[in-house]
């Protein structure tokens, strides 16, 4: 007998497996719902040929429509009979497949979210698609679909109230159990909120997309009559009615997309909670499509302020954080997105420096009291010279097409960007505090972000050659966040001793941490 098997032999069995059973039934009708779901378009167009009188559109909607739901119904009873899921000593094991057998383990102690997404019709059901995130991730390491309530619960309670602590990020994961630790509730967004949001941002793009996608399927473009539109102009005799015109178009599909952008803020944040139980932060909005999505304080590495000039004038801004391993590609709705990107969308500014210490033990947000560090005297003149630069070209290339008045084409471009220059200077500044730095950048869109000296993975100087001449430095500072905030602590244009005295002094700190 080989060593290896004398080890075999003297290994301990494995711990007795605790089933919590397979799917739930009505996961075979959610996998047919969703497969229709994606035919529902060509459905339309194929049952609107037949109305026209056109059959071939209702024969080859036929022939699709019939075996797809056939085949999604055999491989959903399959997927539903060949799925487990269980706990075998301290791993979470998921197995699936019947031909391809495929087993994935993920330990106990890796675990740290079970997020819920509920569309109307799990809700009737009393089910959920519940998504196993851990914090070395950008993606769920499983997805459980579709599985009921009481089984969540079951595997919650299970999967935080066995999971041992291996290590110093896993302490007290804990899913202090709903039960048990009792909710404070941080932040309720009422629908007034939400609307004052959608005004001030542009997300009425994303609808108008999916509005065109629509459109064009449909074939809603040859019932448009364009000459009828045209034809306006056309009778418009003076210039003052023909501007007169366009003002109110422009002021028509601005309004169109604020409405669209309200859309989507309610759609997405209606009835907006977010609550403390423990040491945990979770989430919960939508108005169909209900995302519950938990954030372990302990995970978070960054968190961002950001307000545009539409929210600064309403006197509201957005909270954004990075977690460790919480960027994946989901879309917009999907829990990561929900639970960083959009962590708090809309919040009073008075609320700020009471939600933020609860988001870091400890953590105190006074902007107005830290000593900032401003960027190099030179930048202004560094950057106007850029402007410049720039703006020779620009009219060269108008005095080319058109003489002698082309010219005047590189002063506009150069007047707006000595602005630029002159406001990009004074915009960013750079602070340290007890905890962290603090870094703060924008023109239009203000934004305001701290990272902790014991979440910073790197801190670097980056010198160009144009950086040596004007003898500046950029100093970065990462950490293992993925940048859904939309924020990253770059500072250029710092004095180059200034840049490398505080490359020593974090690079310290964080070796300490």
């Amino acid at each position: 007998m080989s060593s290896e098997e004398r080890q075999l032999d003297q290994a301990p069995p494995p711990l007795p497996e605790r089933t919590f059973g397979r799917l739930h039934p009505s996961s075979i009708l959610f996998s047919i719902v969703a497969q229709v779901r994606t035919f529902l378009i060509p459905g339309i167009i194929a049952a609107y040929a037949t109305i026209q009188g056109n059959s071939w559109g209702l024969v080859l909607g036929i022939l699709v429509l019939v075996p797809t739901v056939v085949l999604t119904l055999v491989f959903a009873v399959i997927r539903f009979f060949s799925f487990r899921y269980g706990i075998r000593g301290s791993d979470l094991v998921v197995t699936q497949g019947v031909l391809f057998r495929r087993v994935r383990t993920v330990p106990l102690q890796r675990i740290q979210n079970i997020n819920l997404v509920q569309n109307p019709l799990h809700r009737m059901a009393r089910v959920a698609e519940a998504r196993i995130e851990t914090a070395s991730g950008t993606e769920p390491e499983a997805v459980l679909q579709v599985i009921s309530l009481a089984d969540v619960q079951a595997l919650r309670d299970s999967v935080f109230g066995s999971s041992p602590t291996a290590d110093s990020d896993a302490e007290a994961t804990t899913s202090q159990a709903e039960n048990c630790v009792p909710e404070i509730e941080l932040v309720r967004i009422p629908t007034k909120s939400l609307v004052r949001a959608g005004v001030a941002n542009n997300r009425g793009l994303v609808l108008v997309g999916v509005l065109v996608g629509l459109s064009y399927q449909l074939e809603l473009y040859d019932r448009i009559n364009l000459e009828m539109f045209t034809g306006v102009w056309e009778q418009s005799n003076s210039a003052l009615s023909i501007a007169l015109l366009s003002v109110t178009v422009a002021l028509g599909a601005l309004l169109l997309l604020r409405l669209l952008s309200v859309g989507w803020y309610i759609l997405r944040f209606y009835d907006y909670r977010l609550v403390r139980m423990g040491d945990d932060l979770q989430i919960r909005c939508g108005l169909f499509t209900k995302v519950s999505a938990s954030v372990p304080r302990r995970r978070i590495q960054l968190i961002s302020v950001q307000q545009n000039l539409w929210m600064k004038w309403m006197g509201v801004s957005s909270v954004r954080i990075e977690t460790a391993g919480g960027s994946g590609s989901e879309d917009e709705g999907g829990t990561t997105a929900v639970s960083s990107r959009w962590f708090v969308p809309v919040l009073p500014d008075a609320a700020i420096s009471t939600l933020i210490p609860q988001l870091r033990e400890g953590l105190v947000w006074q902007p107005e009291n830290l000593e900032w560090h401003a960027l190099s005297p030179d930048t202004a003149k560094r950057l106007t010279r850029l402007a410049a630069f720039v703006s020779i070209p620009v009219g060269l290339i108008g005095l080319a097409n058109v003489q002698p008045w082309g010219v005047l084409l590189g002063v506009v471009v150069l007047v707006p960007l000595l602005w630029l220059a002159r406001r990009t200077s004074r915009a960013m500044r750079y602070a340290r505090t007890q905890e962290g730095v603090v870094f703060r950048s924008g023109l239009f869109t203000k934004k305001m972000s701290v990272t902790f000296f014991d979440r910073i993975q790197t801190v670097r100087v980056d010198e160009s050659p144009f950086d040596r001449r004007w003898r500046m430095a950029q100093l970065s500072v990462d950490t293992a966040a993925a940048g859904p905030a939309q924020h990253t602590i770059r500072i250029p244009f710092l004095p180059a001793a200034l840049a490398q005295r505080e490359f020593r002094y974090l690079r310290g700190r964080v070796s300490a941490n």
